[in-house]
């Protein structure tokens, strides 16, 4: 056997394995729910792609009423709060971003169901400390095609001294604060207005709903909410640091 066809054999093999392999994107499958009634693939783009949806359903069935039993409820106790969102985030936080990226890069359900590929950048993302609209033009759109490119990117990491802490911080803090500002303007100055009115209108939505529940209760939109955009922000803007620590300073690219 050549070694060409001997790694094509192996590739093949770690493939079935996947595929035919137990499945870690979810908790419980559409087959235990009510809800598979309806056949999951024939929405699919990509029958393959089943474990993705049910980690959808997985979210929309425990956070997603657990987050509004929160505000219902009017819940003020600070343990509460913090114990739905040490839950939340330590069963699906990875499983869900995870699946935001893949389906933002790759459509999951066929053009006759496409509304149903907003329900996670729009719907759920902000319970995973992602704006709302914000997941396909900062990552799919900006950081793919401009590479860290300072003036373009970002999120690029050239303008920092990158074995800095007060330095990380600074490239945080400036994410957390203004993103949603330089997005859009992002947009228009590469001609995407489109792209740029819709993720202005769509985290102005959020952030002023976000502030409508501050006033209506404040420990259930901080748990629920607020915490998890501090967070996430932070997980994310330091895994894009750390991808680009070591650099070569004579190639900064």
């Amino acid at each position: 056997m050549s070694v060409s066809t001997k790694v094509q054999a192996q590739a093949s093999e770690l493939a079935g394995k996947d595929i035919h392999g137990p499945r870690n994107e979810y908790l419980f499958a559409s087959a235990d729910m009510p809800l598979d009634c309806i056949c999951v693939e024939s929405l699919l783009n990509d029958k393959r792609d089943v474990p993705t949806v049910n980690c959808l359903l997985n979210v929309c069935c425990t956070t997603v009423p657990a987050a509004i039993l929160l505000h219902a409820l009017h819940v003020d106790s600070h343990a509460l709060g913090l114990l739905y969102f040490i839950l939340n985030y330590a069963v699906f936080l990875q499983r869900f971003l995870l699946t935001l990226h893949f389906t933002e890069h790759r459509k999951l359900f066929r053009p006759e169901y496409k509304w149903l590929n907003l329900i996670a950048p729009y719907v759920l993302s902000p319970l995973y400390g992602v704006p709302s609209g914000a997941y396909r033009l900062h990552h799919v759109v900006m950081h793919h095609i401009e590479d860290n490119k300072q003036g373009w990117d970002l999120s690029a990491t050239e303008g920092f001294q990158r074995d800095s802490v007060s330095s990380f911080l600074g490239y945080w803090l400036r994410f957390l604060a203004i993103s949603g500002v330089e997005l859009p303007l992002y947009a228009i100055r590469r001609g995407r207005y489109s792209e740029a009115a819709t993720a202005a209108c769509s985290m102005a939505v959020g952030w002023t709903l976000t502030a409508l529940l501050w006033r209506r209760c404040a420990v259930a939109t901080l748990y629920s909410l607020v915490l998890p955009y501090v967070v996430s922000s932070l997980a994310l803007m330091f895994g894009n640091w750390s991808q680009h620590i070591f650099v070569d300073p004579n190639n900064p690219r």
